[in-house]
């Protein structure tokens, strides 16, 4: 029977037809070229039959996109369309379990194995016995396990069907410590390999700071600080579950490290961190941290204490204009030199012991001004000072511009009074025998202020002068004239502590106003508050004491 096909099918299967003849030539022409070509052999002879994955690498996601299976000559071919994607093939051999990676270009990616390796080892104890019953795992460049065995009873281990070109690892636990040792076939077709356990420690006296950098950068009124610290181990025994300590300046702020947040602990010199993996004899741990320093002076110091020996130490330092950095201690000017497009003033310390300090100090951070609006305590200070300071001037050191029968000036602290011209009998000084005395004058830290005899003559008591309060008591004994003058006056004490009480008052007041105004924190403005008010309290309890 015939069957007639309506004419508007008719076109639909022409067009159909059309599209096969143009498009599958031209995917066949594609897939003509081979993605991955390669051979697997062991002992010089091909391995046939053997299945192979390939698997497309997104991310850590592996999709298998090709089988394949070596011919009689060990020979396969992967044609698929994706060049230019990273692959990891799989396959097994010889109870190993075998990967490869590579990564296709634009053009056929050749691959040629020799699975002839084998491996031969031995864990030894402490005293050089084998150890029975380790679980020893072999594990590839790339970090895959291809398989396992486990140790006989003379502690012996073998692996067959390696790749002799590509580097391996023996990797196993013993007392919760994991051993790793390396090792390749260096173009030979057998290797041997023993592992010997070791002690452990968790003391840290083997340890040293083999390479110590730190990376100073200004940040507006900040130092931003960066350190990069590579631990060796130079003992004979496992450092092993323990913290490592790093010295850290005491005014280092927000503090961090990429050691996990759960092995680290802030102290109060620094930080202690627990590397998590052992470190094994010749053994490095590499750390990093950061903190910032907030400049609160115009002059500043940054000091880092040796925690271990240091074999290299490095202050690398920004070259900021306007910031000078002199008095490097422990340290020797390198230079200058420009990383990453930033200029650095290098500082070296080499072989610095442990508690030993590398310091340098900086000018030019802030400004003198910007430095008094840090520290309210120091401005605070001085609007104490300076009304004590006047009333120091008003009230003891002014000079008195009205006639005196005996000068009296204001100089340097008393010490002793001495008679310079020798030494004069009480009698005569009382008898008015008209004798010239010079009083000397001693320094004494004690006394503010000191009055200072220059001349004066005794003429019979007749004279005015003879009446001046200190020439009266001249027949009095000497020791006597200079302690009274040692002791401060009742009313000169009442007129310092009225001032004072004035004098707080207005600190009190000005600190008041800038905590209202936003200049003072809570507690910056609380504890000076407390403070001037507990000496405002004394001054009074006084006042009230002496009036």
């Amino acid at each position: 029977m015939v069957r007639i096909i309506p004419g508007s099918f008719r076109l639909l299967l022409v067009l159909s037809l059309m599209t096969l003849i143009l498009v599958v030539p031209a995917f066949a022409q594609i897939h003509d070229r081979a993605l991955l070509v390669g051979s697997i052999s062991s002992g010089g002879l091909p391995v046939e039959g053997m299945t192979i994955i390939a698997n497309m690498v997104m991310g850590e996601t592996y999709i298998p996109v090709s089988n394949v299976t070596t011919d009689s000559k060990g020979r396969f071919e992967v044609f698929e369309d994706l060049f230019g994607h990273p692959f990891l093939l799989e396959f097994e051999y010889g109870g190993i379990t075998h990967f490869k990676t590579f990564v296709s270009g634009n053009g056929t990616y050749t691959i040629d194995l020799d699975l002839s390796g084998t491996l031969d080892f031995k864990v030894l104890d402490l005293d050089g016995r084998g150890v029975e019953g380790i679980e020893v795992a072999i594990v590839n460049k790339v970090g895959y396990i291809m398989g396992y065995t486990e140790t006989d009873s003379a502690g012996s281990g073998h692996f067959e069907a390696l790749n002799i070109g590509d580097p391996f690892s023996l990797m196993f636990d013993s007392d919760g410590v994991p051993y790793s040792q390396v090792f390749d076939f260096a173009n030979e077709t057998t290797a041997s390999v023993e592992v010997q356990l070791l002690e452990t420690t968790s003391s840290d006296g083997g340890l040293e700071m083999y390479m110590h950098h730190v990376i100073v950068e200004m940040e507006g009124e900040y130092l931003n600080v960066w350190e990069a610290i590579t631990f060796r181990n130079l003992g004979d025994r496992i450092f092993n579950n323990s913290w490592l300590k790093i010295f850290l300046p005491s005014e280092a702020e927000e503090i961090t490290s990429d050691v996990m947040d759960c092995c680290v602990q802030i102290t109060a010199e620094g930080i202690v961190i627990d590397p998590m993996d052992p470190i094994f004899p010749n053994g490095t741990f590499e750390t990093t941290i950061e903190y910032k320093i907030e400049a609160k002076l115009g002059t500043q110091i940054l000091s880092k204490r040796m925690a271990y020996d240091t074999t290299y130490f490095y202050y690398f330092i920004e070259n900021v204009p306007g910031v000078t950095v002199e008095s490097p201690v422990g340290l020797s000017y390198e230079g200058e030199r420009i990383l990453a497009g930033t200029n650095y003033l290098i500082y070296m310390g080499p072989a610095l012991q442990a508690g030993e300090t590398a310091s340098v100090q900086f000018k030019g951070l802030i400004s003198w001004t910007d430095a008094l609006m840090k520290n309210p305590l120091m401005w605070a200070g001085g609007l104490l000072v300076a009304p004590i300071a006047l009333l120091v001037y008003f009230f003891v050191l002014k000079i008195d511009d009205e006639p005196k029968d005996l000068e009296l000036m204001p100089i340097a602290p008393l010490g002793k009074i001495t008679v310079s011209s020798g030494s004069i009998e009480e009698e005569s000084l009382l008898a008015g025998k008209g004798s010239r005395v010079d009083f000397k004058v001693e320094l004494n830290e004690l006394r503010p202020v000191l009055y200072k005899v220059e001349e004066e003559y005794m003429n019979g008591g007749t004279s005015e002068k003879t009446h001046s309060p200190l020439i009266s008591r001249c027949g009095e004994n000497l020791k006597e004239i200079e302690a009274e003058l040692q002791s401060p006056r009742e009313d000169d004490e009442m007129d310092d502590l009225a001032a004072e009480e004035s004098a707080i008052g207005a600190v009190l007041g000005t600190i008041t106003s800038n905590h209202n105004m936003g200049m003072l924190s809570e507690r910056e403005f609380y504890l000076l508050k407390e403070r001037y008010e507990a000496r405002l309290a004394e001054v009074k309890s006084k006042l009230e004491k002496n009036g």
